[in-house]
C-alpha cells in the first residue's frame, strides 16, 4: 500500500503552501526555486500563499506576485536572489494598473544580483510587515525597497503602509539605496504618494533614505550610516512637482555626513523631532519652504512662525509676534536745527518692547509729560510707566498712555537721546 503526502492543497479552503510546489527532497538553498515560488503565486493570486517556516530559497529568475487582495506569510523565509533585475516584482492586474490591498508578513529577501533592485513595490492600499531585505556587497550598485511610479498606468504606488521593514547593506560605503523613490519621464507626477513608514530602518548603505515622491510620512524612521560617510535622509526632486509636502517625525541618524538634504525642486518638506549621533551636517537645502527641526540643536524653520490673524483667549498661549519700525512724530518738543526720529518695536504676545532715537544737528529738549510721540501701533492697557534709559543722566520716567503715545522724560538741549521701554498693550 502506498502513502500519498498530505498537503495544503488538499484542504478546501486553505492556504497555497508554496513547499507544495517544490518537488520532495530539494534541497530549496542551492537549487533554483523562481519557477516553483511563482507557480505558487499564481496559483494564489487573490488568495493567502505562505512560505516554509524559517526556509531558505534560492531565486535566479524574478518573483512575480498577482492578483488584488493576495496575502503572503513569509513566516521568516528568505528569498536569496541571483535576479538580474529585480528580486521580486508584480503583474499587472487587466494589463492596465498593479496590485491593491496586497499583504506581505515576514519575509526576508538578498539581492546578489548586481545592480539589481530586491524589492521594486509597485502596489497602492499595501501593506508590508516586518519584510527585511540584505544588500550584499557583491550587488555593488544595490537597491533595497524601491518605490517606483508607473507613468504609463497611473497607479502609484499610493497608500502602502510599512510596518518595522528593514534594508541592510552588506558593505559600509558602496552605492546602496535603503529605501529610494524613483519616477520616470513623461511628466514625473505618478511618483510615489502617500505611503506611510513606521518604525522601518536602512542601514549602513550611502544613502538610506532617498525620497522623491509627495505626500509621504515616516514615523520614528531610523537611517544607521557608515561612520562620517553617506547620507541619512536625501530629498531628491526630478521636477518642480514631484518631492513636496513629505514629513518626518521622530527620526534617529547614526553617524552620517549629511542628515537631511534637499535639491533644488523640493518644496515644503518637514522633519520634526529628529533625533541623531555623529552628524556632521544636519541639513543642507537648495530647495524652498523646507524645515528641519531637531530633538537637538537649534531649530530650522525658513518660513518662521506663523500666528493666527485673530487672538485667542486662552491666556498661556502665545497668538501674536511683530518686529516692526514705527515712525515718532513728536509733539512739543523743542528742537534746534533738524532731528531726525527712528522708532522700532518687538511685540510678543501683548508686550511690546520699543525704542526711541532722536538725533539732531544741533539739540532737542524735553519736558516730562509734555513731550510726547506718537506713531506706536499698539496702546497701552492701562496706562502704565515705561523703563526709561537715555545718555542724559537723571531725566526720570516715561510712560506710553492709552493711545500708544510715548510720553518722553525730561532732559536740556542734548544732540543725541535714546529711549527705550516696555509696556503692556492693549490687545
Amino acid at each position: 500500500m502506498s502513502l500519498t503526502k498530505a498537503t495544503y492543497s488538499m484542504i478546501v479552503g486553505a492556504p497555497v503552501n508554496v513547499d507544495d510546489y517544490i518537488p520532495a527532497g530539494t534541497n530549496t538553498a542551492t537549487t533554483d526555486c523562481a519557477s516553483y515560488i511563482n507557480d505558487a503565486l499564481t496559483a494564489g493570486a487573490g488568495k493567502t500563499v505562505v512560505f516554509g517556516q524559517g526556509v531558505t530559497y534560492r531565486v535566479n529568475s524574478t518573483i512575480t506576485i498577482k492578483g488584488d487582495g493576495t496575502k503572503i506569510l513569509g513566516r521568516g523565509a528568505t528569498l536569496n536572489s541571483y535576479a538580474a533585475v529585480s528580486g521580486i516584482t508584480y503583474q499587472l492586474v487587466g494589463g492596465t494598473r498593479y496590485p491593491y490591498n496586497i499583504n506581505v508578513e515576514d519575509l526576508n529577501l538578498n539581492a546578489y544580483g548586481v545592480g539589481a533592485y530586491a524589492w521594486r513595490v509597485l502596489t497602492s492600499y499595501s501593506t508590508y510587515r516586518r519584510c527585511s531585505i540584505g544588500i550584499p556587497a557583491v550587488n555593488t550598485s544595490g537597491r533595497g525597497f524601491a518605490l517606483i511610479g508607473d507613468e504609463t498606468n497611473g497607479t502609484g504606488p499610493y497608500y502602502n503602509t510599512f510596518i518595522d521593514c528593514d534594508a541592510q547593506s552588506g558593505s559600509a560605503g558602496l552605492d546602496h539605496i535603503g529605501f529610494s523613490f524613483i519616477t520616470s519621464a513623461p511628466s514625473f507626477n505618478r511618483g510615489p504618494n502617500a505611503n506611510t513608514f513606521i518604525g522601518c530602518r536602512a542601514g549602513s548603505c550611502l544613502s538610506n533614505w532617498v525620497i522623491n515622491g509627495n505626500g509621504n510620512t515616516f514615523v520614528n524612521p531610523i537611517a544607521e550610516s557608515p561612520a562620517g560617510t553617506g547620507t541619512a535622509f536625501a530629498f531628491q526632486a526630478t521636477t518642480p512637482t514631484s518631492c513636496a509636502q513629505n514629513t518626518i517625525y521622530g527620526a534617529y541618524l547614526e553617524a552620517p555626513l549629511n542628515g537631511f538634504t534637499f535639491n533644488a525642486d523640493t518644496q515644503s518638506n518637514s522633519v520634526f523631532g529628529a533625533y541623531g549621533t555623529g552628524v556632521t551636517n544636519w541639513k543642507t537645502d537648495l530647495g524652498t519652504g523646507n524645515q528641519v527641526l531637531t530633538a537637538i540643536g537649534a531649530w530650522d524653520m525658513p518660513t518662521g512662525l506663523r500666528f493666527p490673524s485673530a487672538a485667542i483667549t486662552d491666556p498661556n498661549t502665545l497668538d501674536a509676534y511683530a518686529e516692526r519700525d514705527w515712525t515718532p512724530v513728536p509733539t512739543s518738543l523743542t528742537v534746534v536745527g533738524t532731528p531726525t526720529y527712528t522708532g522700532r518695536y518687538i511685540k510678543i504676545g501683548k508686550q511690546v518692547f520699543w525704542t526711541l532715537k532722536i538725533e539732531s544737528t544741533t539739540t532737542t529738549a524735553s519736558t516730562a509729560n509734555t513731550t510726547y510721540f506718537s506713531g506706536l501701533p499698539a496702546a497701552a492697557s492701562p496706562a502704565v510707566c515705561a523703563a526709561v534709559s537715555s545718555n542724559v543722566a537723571s531725566f526720570g520716567n516715561g510712560y506710553v498712555d492709552t493711545t500708544g503715545n510715548v510720553y518722553t522724560p525730561t532732559w536740556g538741549a542734548t544732540p543725541v537721546v535714546f529711549c527705550s521701554g516696555s509696556y503692556e498693550a492693549a490687545s
